[in-house]
């Protein structure tokens, strides 16, 4: 599936729940604040071409011999999708690890340290 196809299909899944929590919403703040989280999807780029890992990237990262996708989101998130024949996490660029791949390129590796414990991450691949 081709990387800008995934992107897209992402946002849309996004933006389509955040539209769907707005009009469910009682309160009048709340849904404001969701409008306005589904806006930041709306302006991702989906033709970012430097080549570093961005709000709005689709990464491959490599972590204990494990390959997984992930989204980086511009608000919180933490959700799993499916998206085509891939399971995408969905992470915030203000998590440990969404924060810690921004601005990474291929190759790189990061070093989270949880727990006490190192755990590295390779950029296997930005989609």
């Amino acid at each position: 599936m081709d990387g800008k196809m995934d992107k897209t299909q992402i946002i849309e899944k996004i933006v389509a729940g955040l539209e769907t929590e707005a009009n469910m919403s009682a309160d009048e703040h709340s849904r404001e604040e969701l409008l306005s989280e589904k806006e930041l999807y709306e302006e991702i780029s989906l033709d970012d071409k430097s080549g570093t890992v961005q709000i709005g990237s689709v990464v491959n990262i490599r972590y204990n011999g494990k390959l997984n996708t992930y989204f980086l989101a511009p608000s919180g998130m933490g959700n799993i999708m499916k998206v085509g024949d891939k399971v995408v996490v969905v992470i915030s660029v203000f998590s440990t690890l969404g924060s810690a791949i921004l601005n990474t390129a291929v190759g790189d590796e990061v070093i989270i340290n949880m727990r006490g414990e190192d755990r590295i991450y390779l950029i296997d691949e930005i989609i």
